[in-house]
C-alpha cells in the first residue's frame, strides 16, 4: 500500500464497510478475555476459601479439641452394639462425634455448592471425610433415622461417593 492509495476514496469506503465487523470482533475478544479473567479470579477465590477453612480447622484450639473428642467418641462407639445405647450412656461423646460430623457436613456443603475448590479439598480433606463415612457410618445412619426426611449428612455421603467414584487420580492432578 502506497501513500497515494491512502488518499483514494474507494479504499476508505471499503474500509468503512469492514470497520463495524472488526469492531464487533475486537469487542467479542475483549468480552471473552474478561470472562476468562473472571473465571480465573473465581477459581483463585475458591482455593483461598478452602485453604482458609482448613487453616482455621487446623490452627484453632477449639477445633483441635473438638477433633480429639470426635476421635475418642468414634473409638468409644465401637464398644457398643447399638448406637442408641452409646447415645444414652455417653451423651457427651455422642454429641462430640455429631458436632464434628456437622463441621464436616458444612465443609461438604461448601464443596457441593462450589464455594470451595474441589481439588484443594480433596488433597486436605479426603482422609478425614473417608474416616467420617467409614468409622462414623453407624452414627451417621443413626442420625439419619432420627432426622425428618433422613437427609442428615447427605453432603458428606455425596462428596465421599463422588470422590470414590471418580477415582483418586482425578483429584490428585
Amino acid at each position: 500500500m502506497t501513500l497515494s492509495d491512502l488518499a483514494d476514496w474507494p479504499f476508505w469506503e471499503h474500509l468503512g464497510r469492514v470497520a463495524p465487523a472488526i469492531t464487533a470482533l475486537i469487542a467479542g475478544v475483549a468480552a471473552l478475555l474478561a470472562l476468562l479473567s473472571l473465571k480465573a479470579q473465581l477459581d483463585i477465590a475458591r482455593k483461598r476459601a478452602a485453604i482458609d477453612v482448613f487453616l482455621k480447622t487446623e490452627m484453632d484450639q477449639g477445633m483441635n479439641a473438638a477433633y480429639r473428642e470426635y476421635v475418642e467418641g468414634l473409638k468409644l462407639s465401637k464398644g457398643y452394639p447399638d448406637i442408641d445405647e452409646f447415645e444414652q450412656e455417653q451423651p457427651d461423646k455422642y454429641m462430640a462425634v455429631r458436632t464434628y460430623l456437622d463441621v464436616n457436613e458444612l465443609i461438604c456443603i461448601g464443596i457441593n455448592q462450589r464455594a470451595f475448590d474441589q481439588r484443594v479439598c480433596y488433597g486436605f480433606w479426603y482422609n478425614v471425610l473417608n474416616k467420617a463415612r467409614t468409622e462414623g457410618a453407624a452414627i451417621i445412619s443413626h442420625a439419619r433415622k432420627q432426622a425428618d426426611g433422613g437427609h442428615t449428612y447427605d453432603h458428606i455421603l455425596s462428596v465421599c461417593e463422588r470422590w470414590q467414584r471418580s477415582g483418586n487420580e482425578k483429584w490428585r492432578r
